[in-house]
This record gives structure tokens, sequence and C-alpha cells, in this order.
């Protein structure tokens, strides 16, 4: 196990700033998720770990060390790739074999140490095989095997379940996590796939634009999304974001966009820091109610909508409403009946919004 520090780290290519003075501490034995869009520098920073790329201004520790004269190979990392970058010329021993002899270690060490880690990865029939024989996810444990055997004491992944369906990836995401548990490595993984993220990570880094905008645990960025930005990234289907404003009337503060006007409890956990003025209000699809299945009585949240669109995911609907104006996405229960271009009364939990700057997108 190590820990890893990003002190004051910057990186370049030419013009282009792709890492914007990021601080960051990964704890020994931690699992830490870097997602974010394409371009926003989270591969980059996974290969300035690794020493794949230099760092153009700031400084890497590993365990407490300075780590910029260090060649990679002496790093004790291992990464595992999109790609799975296997030889193909070679056997999947040998290439789960082929770090080991490059370090000299003796055949009867190999042999033990490939064959324990295939029987754990369940590919122990597929030693004998080329890569090209094996399926996408049997070559990715087979890239997950080869960084194993080595130990070392740090494991960076960059997007390597991208490549497998939907099924795999759910499969790969469990025996990553697994051998998190069991190896109990420092674990850097890079993804664009927020199920991954929330699944897997003890912690998560969101970022833009080179900067990291938020790093929490999974349930606190999905409770507390910090900004706009988190808060869309983070959730799925995506939270509803509406435009208008705060109006301060009688000793109540009510938000108003179009013809919806809602009541913010005094209990809210934002309502000390509401003022007059324009805001983004979010709400995520499932704090939009069916009148039937809430247990909120107040009649100022209960709205006549309009469903739209709707989409079965045989569980669950999402649908897609119109509410005065405003369009809303709501996630309903399989029980609630949905008819396209029918009215329905919804409740809106204003107790579960968010209230955002609206030039800044910061939560206020």
């Amino acid at each position: 196990m190590a820990s890893i520090q990003f002190e004051n780290i910057s990186k370049s290519f030419g013009d282009t700033k792709v890492l914007k003075n990021i601080n960051l501490e990964i704890k020994e034995g931690e699992f830490l998720v870097l997602i974010g869009p394409s371009g926003c520098g989270k591969s980059t920073s996974l290969r300035m770990i690794a020493g794949l790329e230099n760092v153009t201004s700031g400084e890497i520790l590993i365990d407490g060390k300075y780590v910029k004269d260090v060649d990679p190979s002496k790093r004790d990392i291992a990464m595992v790739f999109q790609n799975y970058a296997l030889y193909p010329h070679m056997s999947i021993f040998e290439n789960m074999a082929f770090g080991l002899k490059l370090r000299k270690v003796s055949k009867q060490e190999i042999n033990q140490k490939v064959n324990e880690v295939a029987k754990l990865l369940k590919i122990e029939s597929y030693l004998d095989k080329k890569p090209k024989e094996l399926s996408g996810g049997q070559r990715q444990r087979v890239a997950l095997g080869r960084a194993i055997v080595r130990e070392p004491k740090i494991f960076l992944f960059d997007e390597p379940l991208s490549n497998l369906d939907a099924k795999l990836r759910q499969e790969m995401r469990v025996e990553i996590k697994k051998l998190h548990s069991l190896l109990k490595t420092t674990m850097v993984y890079v993804t664009h796939d927020q199920t991954e993220a929330l699944t897997m990570g003890d912690r998560i880094a969101v970022m833009k634009d080179g900067e990291i905008v938020q790093l929490d645990s999974p349930q606190n960025l999905y409770d507390s999304p910090q900004n706009q930005f988190v808060a869309s990234f983070i959730g799925s289907p995506q939270m509803n974001f509406i435009s208008g404003e705060i109006i301060e009337l009688n000793n109540q503060k009510l938000f108003k966009a179009k013809e919806i006007e809602l009541l913010i409890d005094s209990r809210h956990h934002q309502f000390k820091k509401l003022n007059s003025g324009h805001v983004t209000m979010g709400l995520r699809p499932e704090h939009i109610y069916d009148q039937y299945f809430s247990e909120i009585e107040n009649d100022q949240s209960k709205f006549k909508a309009k469903t739209v669109f709707l989409e079965n995911l045989g569980a669950s609907f999402i649908a897609h409403l119109e509410v005065k104006g405003v369009s809303l996405v709501a996630q309903f229960n399989r029980n609630t009946k949905l008819e396209i271009d029918k009215d329905m009364k919804v409740i809106i939990d204003m107790m579960q919004s968010y209230f955002y700057d609206i030039k800044s997108g910061e939560l206020l």
C-alpha cells in the first residue's frame, strides 16, 4: 500500500492547460475514482502518477517521497488500460508472467503466482491460449491478473471496462471491488461512467476543465452536490434544473418559475442563505411524486402535470412532464398509472431541492 499526494500540480501541452493547480491526497489502501467528461484531465493525472507524463509544475509524492526523478519502472505501480495491452504473440501464462521475468523471479515462484492469480480470477483454463482466443471480459481479467502477480503498491485503472458490454461491466465492477477488499492496495480508477464511480469508489474526485470541483464520498456527492456541474453529472436520470427567482413575502420565501410558485419551508437546508433574486433550482426526478404514493399533504406542492413522454424501465417509469409551462423529468414506480397526453397530479418535494447561483453555478 502507498499514499499519493499532488502538490500544486499543473500540466500543459503547449499553450493548452490540462491540469490547473491540483492538490489531492490519496490515502493508503483507498479506492479513489477520478470522474469527469472527456478532456478534463483525469487520464493525464493517472499517467503522471505512473511517470508516463512529466509534471509541468508542482510535485507528486508517493509514500511521502518526491518521484519527479524516479523512473516509471521503479515506482512499483501496475496500470490496467482500456485496450488491455496484452502481447498477442504470447500465451496468457506468458503475458501474466512477463513482468516477473523482467524482475528475474525464479520459475517456481512465477508458476506459483501466475497459477494462484489465474485461479482467483477464474482464468486458469485459458493459460495456454493466446489473447485473440479470449472474449473481451476474459482479456480484461488477464490484464488484471498481470497487474496482480506483480504485487505493486499502487494499481492504476484507465477506463478498463469501457470496451465491455453492460453485463460484463457489472460483473467486472464486482470483481475489481472484491480484489480491492482482498488485496487492500491503493487503487486509482479513471472513468466517465457515474455508475462505476458511485458503486466502486471510497471517494470520488469530480473533475472539470483541469480542476477538481468536488471530492467526497459517493453518498455525499449524490446528497450534497456543491455546484450545478456535480449535480448534473452525478445521478441518473439527471437532476432537473429550473430557472426562476426567490420572492420574499410576509416572512415567507417562494420560488417562482413561469406559473409555478413553490413555498420554501423554513426547515429547508438552504433557507437562511436564500435572498430575493434569480436562481437555479435543482430537483432530482425521484423527488417528484405521484400524489397517491406520497406522504406529503401540503397542497402548495401539488400540481397538475401532463405526461409528454414515457420511458418504461420495467421496475420504474421515467416520465417527461409539463407542469404549468415547466418541463420536468420524474421517476415513478411501476404501480403509477401513466398515459401520454393525460393529466395527473404530482407533488414536488421542496425539502429535497437545491438552489444554485444563476451565474457561477455554485450552491448558495
